[in-house]
């Protein structure tokens, strides 16, 4: 778990700050974490981030520059700037390879992870 922000590890910080967790131990025994203790989760985590970083199409700016773009602005990160990301995130494809890519995950390491719903069987 080291080196993962908090976002992927189930909005840890508020979840602590809200009193919702007692026991770090327990929390992380929990179904939901199970996924990140994979051997292949590195990996996965790697393709996910070329995809950020790959741009879909010739022209088409990758999600991981607009967010450096913002990111380099050094102020705050506004409401439109959010829905910005989002639209480019959505209609990039990049949320379909994003998921797609995340449901073979799954499919693939579903032997070491049947407590997730298997792709494909919702």
């Amino acid at each position: 778990l080291y080196g993962l922000h908090e976002r992927c590890l189930n909005n840890l910080v508020s979840r602590f700050n809200e009193g919702l967790i007692k026991d770090f131990y327990t929390y992380f025994l929990e179904t939901w974490s199970l996924a990140m203790y994979h051997d292949r989760f590195t990996d996965f985590r790697d393709e996910v981030r070329e995809l950020l970083s790959n741009s879909p199409e010739k022209g088409i700016e990758a999600v991981e520059e607009k967010v450096r773009q913002i990111i380099d602005e050094d102020v705050p990160m506004n409401e439109s700037q959010k829905e910005q990301l989002l639209k480019i995130y959505q209609e990039t494809g990049t949320k379909r390879a994003v998921d797609t890519r995340f449901l073979s995950f799954l499919s693939y390491n579903y032997y070491h992870l049947p407590m997730y719903a298997k792709p494909g069987m919702v």
